[in-house]
């Protein structure tokens, strides 16, 4: 109930919960021209450090996931240098056992 009384003034006004009243704001025509540049000039200056910032951030970012790359570059070289080995293992073990088959028939023969 006690919503009710709050939410029907608001809605009947034409405002929605989460907007606020509009304040009444110093126009720019009454600052002179100093004040204007000087204002323009903070806000250059505030959106610059914000940019640098910005670009900071993102050189930073940049710079891990060249990290991150370069990682995960390695890792993959040591995974195909390991299957290259287990590969290389595992071709020397199947030519063994052919010439000690090969050799067992031939010892078999002189018998």
């Amino acid at each position: 109930m006690k919503k009710l009384f709050i939410l029907v003034p608001i809605l009947f006004f034409g405002l929605k919960p989460y907007q606020q009243p509009i304040s009444n704001k110093q126009a720019t025509d009454s600052l002179t021209p100093f004040q204007k540049d000087t204002l323009v000039l903070s806000i250059i200056n505030t959106e610059t450090e914000i940019q640098a910032n910005i670009s900071q951030q993102l050189d930073n970012r940049k710079q891990q996931l060249q990290n991150e790359k370069y990682r995960l570059l390695n890792e993959i070289k040591r995974i195909q240098q390991r299957k290259k080995e287990q590969r290389r293992k595992h071709q020397e073990k199947r030519e063994l056992e052919e010439m000690i088959k090969y050799l067992e028939k031939y010892e078999n023969r002189g018998l």
